[in-house]
């Protein structure tokens, strides 16, 4: 029944010591409410790693998650995408022959403040 306010700018220490947090940018409030319930599942930063960078650039191109793609950099790819977009993109990658060689995603606080703070 106590409240107790914890500022930081390390984000990991604030995602494991809180239950729920309010995040403020500029001096406004952006987002408030549970560590996890910010930090669903429904945008989650996904990194892949594929043999054929080229290959996968256009599958990616001329999927429904073009605009998801985030940064590319050689063989690794980022995007943004929900839980259960990740198995359909590694299935169309495996359709397209793109080779994946790695996939692997995070939810992380850090993340979620950076993109929901991106451009203020």
């Amino acid at each position: 029944g106590k409240t107790i306010v914890f500022s930081s700018h390390i984000l990991s220490e604030v995602e494991e010591v809180c239950d729920s947090l309010v995040v403020i940018n500029k001096g406004k409030e952006i987002a408030q409410g549970s560590v996890q319930e910010l930090l669903s599942n429904e945008d989650l930063l996904v990194y892949i790693e594929v043999e054929n960078a080229a290959l996968c650039a256009s599958a990616i191109k001329e999927s429904q998650w073009a605009k998801n793609l985030k940064s590319q950099n050689n063989n690794h790819f980022r995007l943004n995408l929900p839980m259960e977009d990740i198995v359909e993109l590694n299935k169309l990658l495996a359709e397209k022959g793109v080779g994946l060689v790695a996939s692997s995603y995070r939810k992380r606080l850090e993340d979620y403040f950076l993109r929901i703070t991106e451009g203020n």
